[in-house]
């Protein structure tokens, strides 16, 4: 990349030493600028500024391949980047060091970056290296066919939230999106994600409707037009059933996970996130 030129926007990332978010179209040169910056790290030549013509500053701390974690959104943006990059690296005059070192570099999805790093740490995590990823199909299914084991014993409990549910949206949506099934789907990753927010709210299994009424009371505006305000006890019911049934939904797909010795999509980010915020980690 000697030859380069960049656009003043472009030398700033390059040779940013903090964070930098850069924002542009398809087609605008993001994938080129990235692998600029991976060799800016490594020491390289990567060219010059397009309106000075002089060349970018030298990285000041230059690290190994091995240091390096470039992230894409797909497989393909992965599979461009690193095949750009190792064009790059063959036409720079560090090639015979170099070439040996890039498959040693975590350019990858998001996914496949959290996957090495779990491998990578499996002790710390007491977890077995040799787990196997589902797609998201195959999780989506099982997850669902779960969801409907749940939701079939409520019924059979004689539960009357979930009876509501299914009268309200029917079990399944039929690619619809909005079926009982879609619902609970959509409650479980919430409070897998925010597992922190829903301890002020919930207790075990159990949303504490108390404390959302008088959140929902302490929110809601006057209308001088009523003379009293509308209940929101059959929203808090409806949120409540949900609650309930994806707790125990959540339960039974993290046993699941850990008895088949498999991890979904969020699973390699979530303990990721808690690998990499323990305590001993972060000192």
């Amino acid at each position: 990349m000697r030859e380069m030129e960049w656009t003043a926007e472009q030398a700033r990332a390059i040779t940013a030493a903090g964070d930098v978010l850069l924002s542009a179209n398809a087609g605008t040169g993001k994938t080129t600028t990235i692998v600029g910056k991976i060799l800016w790290h490594l020491g390289l030549d990567v060219g010059v500024q397009r309106e000075s013509g002089e060349p970018l500053a030298p990285c000041p701390t230059p690290c190994s391949l091995e240091r390096i974690a470039a992230i894409t959104f797909t497989e393909k943006g992965a599979y461009d980047l690193k095949r750009k990059l190792r064009t790059e690296i063959e036409a720079s005059e560090q090639a015979e060091a170099l070439r040996w070192e890039i498959d040693r570099a975590s350019v990858g999805t998001i996914h496949a970056f959290c996957a090495e790093l779990l491998r990578d740490h499996a002790l710390r995590l007491g977890i077995d290296p040799t787990f196997r990823v589902l797609d998201e199909r195959e999780a989506r299914v099982r997850q669902d066919e779960l969801i409907r084991d749940v939701i079939y014993e409520a019924l059979e409990r004689r539960d009357a939230g979930a009876a509501d549910l299914v009268r309200r949206f029917r079990l399944y949506g039929w690619g619809r999106g909005s079926s009982t099934i879609d619902q609970v789907r959509r409650v479980l990753r919430e409070i897998r994600w925010r597992a922190r927010a829903y301890e002020a709210w919930a207790e075990g299994g159990e949303l504490d409707l108390d404390r959302l009424r008088r959140i929902a009371e302490a929110a809601r505006e006057p209308d001088a037009s009523r003379a009293e305000p509308e209940p929101d006890d059959p929203s808090l019911e409806v949120a409540a059933t949900l609650y309930r049934l994806a707790y125990a939904s959540l339960g039974r797909w993290l046993a699941w996970l850990e008895e088949e010795n498999v991890r979904d999509f969020d699973s390699l980010i979530l303990d990721v996130r808690r690998l990499l915020t323990r305590p001993e980690t972060r000192t």
